[in-house]
């Protein structure tokens, strides 16, 4: 009698063993999924704030490229140079055409 205690005794510590390790695997696995959720919200915060900063990045680009090509124009420079800086278009008699 005392080997079948014995047996029944071992058979309840491994049940609950198993018992206990499926329980704990539940929870890691719970763990687990709420951890890969939060990641998810992290990178779509993440990613809606680099769209934010891509767009004001074009933004500034366009405004820059626009600066520039004010900066360029030929009727810009000619003004600077007879208001800033004194030049005067030249006379016909100062013009020399090369062939």
């Amino acid at each position: 009698m005392k080997k079948e205690e014995e047996k029944e005794k071992k058979g309840g510590g491994q049940k609950f063993l198993s018992i206990m390790l499926l329980f704990l695997f539940i929870t890691i696995s719970i763990f687990g999924c709420l951890w890969t959720s939060l990641k998810v919200v992290e990178m779509g915060y993440k990613l809606s704030n680099q769209t934010e900063k891509l767009k004001e990045a074009r933004e500034t680009n366009k405004k820059l490229k626009l600066e520039i090509a004010t900066l360029k124009s030929l009727n810009r420079i000619e003004a600077v140079a007879k208001a800033d800086i004194g030049m005067v278009s030249p006379s016909p008699e100062q013009v020399v055409i090369m062939k």
